[in-house]
């Protein structure tokens, strides 16, 4: 048996006509839109590109001899608190921000652009679950180390230092 062939819709068109005839079109298309006309009836327009809006971020950073999370602030110092990060607007303003980080070697470790989106109120939430978890401490024993310190997390989550205050 030989090679099952699919019918062509036009039996009576060589394959040659065929593609003249689908390169005539597309001729003829490219045409009207470098000319500004209106695509044929029933003929899709062009998709307009879509700019993306740029995403803002943070630099984070780990500290060379206690391995805390870090943030970069306008001062160019560094901060334990994640509000006090400066937020870089555009990708120019984020790659200015992680440019002069080899100034600060002796110090961090791990510096890192990290996408973030800053609310209303000026809260800034880290975008990733991986700076989530840098941002909120370890994810276990919440009355223990620095997290302890902080005021406790929304999830209703409660530690063993609330348990004998009870």
């Amino acid at each position: 048996m030989g090679p099952e062939t699919k019918p062509s819709a036009q039996p009576n068109v060589t394959p040659e006509e065929r593609d003249a005839k689908r390169q005539a079109a597309m001729a003829a298309r490219d045409a009207r839109e470098t000319a500004g006309g209106a695509p044929a009836a029933g003929a899709t327009p062009p998709r307009a590109k879509s700019k993306k809006p740029e995403k803002k971020q943070i630099v984070s950073a780990n500290l060379l001899l206690e391995g805390d999370v870090v943030y970069r602030t306008a001062a160019g110092d560094w901060s334990l608190d994640l509000q006090d990060a400066t937020v870089a607007e555009t990708k120019e303003a984020a790659a200015a921000l992680l440019a002069d980080i080899e100034a600060d070697a002796h110090l961090v470790v791990d510096a890192a652009l990290a996408a973030v989106s800053v609310d209303s109120d000026g809260q800034i939430t880290p975008i990733s679950m991986r700076e989530r978890i840098r941002a909120a401490g370890p994810t276990m024993r919440l009355d223990l180390g620095k997290q302890a310190q902080r005021p406790q997390r929304a999830t209703g989550a409660t530690g063993a230092a609330d348990a004998e205050a009870a």
